[in-house]
């Protein structure tokens, strides 16, 4: 067994949640669909057309009698560089941003065309830059990820394949090393204002979802329905209960009353 779990850990660390959650979250290069790429595609404002496969976002609004259509897509991640105030653009280090106390990001694009009734659309889409995003480190956007840190070290640019090649692994620590990385940091976390800042997973239920449970209870079993009512901010947790007798019972926690009948709340509330 022991055996088993350092062979998966191997390949996958402990932060590999993190990592996995972040990159199919940000654009890749291999043609996958990501989730900025879904969000994007399904914004709809002011139209109820349907979204298909090539138009991405689309808003029409009204300026002064005459409707305006602006559409968006290819939600595209530079790679993470440093502007100097002369201008000047480097490739960015998360060592580099932990010393000079900047945060670890990549500025994000997004290919505009605003067509307006007065004008001929236009036939090709123009990218703006619309902000930044923090970059976790070790990710696949990251310089230090394996498929872009040869050309960070000035090396030939290719990708490094560590979990199949003995010389790419050796490669690659070496290649961290230099770029003043610990090898055995596994990255998943920020660099904030030259902080690392880490995302808390936690484990919650969902709002304003029913979830139904068995719980035993005195040697007999009852069946308790849950839900966190949310909105606004504001959250409240509401349980009902079925008693051995039939009777449905709710506890409102936040109220600080024992359980009343469902029957009696429904008449309270009109």
């Amino acid at each position: 067994m022991k055996e088993i779990v350092e062979s998966y850990f191997e390949q996958r660390s402990l932060v590999n949640h993190q990592l996995a959650s972040y990159n199919d979250c940000i654009p890749s290069s291999d043609g996958m669909m990501s989730r900025m790429d879904r969000i994007v595609r399904n914004i709809r404002i002011g139209t109820d057309e349907p979204v298909e496969d090539n138009d991405g976002c689309i808003i029409k609004l009204d300026v002064l009698d005459k409707e305006i259509v602006i559409r968006m897509k290819n939600i595209h991640l530079g790679r993470p560089t440093i502007k100097e105030a002369n201008g000047a653009e480097h490739p960015a280090t998360p060592m580099e941003c932990r010393l000079r106390k900047l945060t670890y990001f990549s500025p994000v694009y997004l290919d505009f065309k605003i067509i307006d009734e007065d004008k001929p659309a236009p036939e090709i889409e123009e990218r703006v830059h619309i902000g930044n995003l923090p970059i976790m480190v070790r990710s696949a956007q990251c310089n230090l990820h394996a498929n872009h840190i040869s050309h960070l070290c000035g090396d030939a640019d290719r990708k490094l394949s560590p979990y199949t090649s003995t010389e790419d692994a050796d490669r690659l620590k070496e290649l961290l090393r230099r770029a003043g990385e610990d090898p055995l940091d596994p990255g998943g976390y920020f660099i904030i204002n030259g902080t690392e800042r880490v995302l808390i997973s936690m484990e919650d239920l969902a709002p304003n979802r029913v979830t139904v449970e068995k719980n035993k209870k005195y040697a007999h079993e009852t069946e308790v329905a849950k839900i966190f009512s949310q909105k606004d901010g504001v959250r409240k947790p509401l349980n009902i209960e079925k008693r051995r007798d039939g009777m449905l019972m709710v506890k409102i926690p936040s109220a600080g009353t024992p359980p009343i009948p469902v029957v009696l709340l429904m008449r309270a509330l009109g």
